[in-house]
């Protein structure tokens, strides 16, 4: 599966498109394969859309949350991986049981500041959620 996604990944960078949709990109990747997808995601000269449950890959890649809710579209831009992650947890809180939500806003607060010291400047590209 891993492979797979790399030579994809390879041959559309290798096409130079002006915009890359990314869905659940980093699985069946390993640790080193998601490193290299973000340093990718980072000099990349285009617009990236992704969607992804991976939060460490949203935060290091992402500088816009763009959020459709009835049927309008609200754009978060932000300037660090801690701003994303309040942009974030502002969109995914309500989805989150009561008994959890201490325990995700502290995984939130470790990811950023993980993220701050991999990536300290944010992509310009954008993780559309939509409910």
């Amino acid at each position: 599966g891993g492979q797979r996604s790399r030579l994809v990944f390879a041959e559309l960078c290798w096409r130079r498109p002006h915009i890359l949709l990314l869905d659940e990109p980093t699985n069946h990747l390993d640790g080193e394969s998601i490193t290299a997808l973000v340093e990718l995601c980072r000099v990349y000269p285009g617009a990236i859309v992704g969607v992804s449950h991976n939060v460490a890959f949203l935060l290091q890649t992402f500088s816009e949350l763009w959020l459709i809710r009835d049927g309008k579209m609200v754009v978060r831009k932000t300037a660090t991986p801690a701003e994303f992650a309040d942009a974030f947890k502002d969109y995914a809180m309500p989805f989150v049981g009561a008994a959890h939500r201490d325990a995700f806003e502290d995984m939130l607060r470790v990811r950023a500041a993980r993220s701050t010291l991999i990536a300290p400047q944010a992509a310009t590209s954008a993780s559309l959620m939509v409910e």
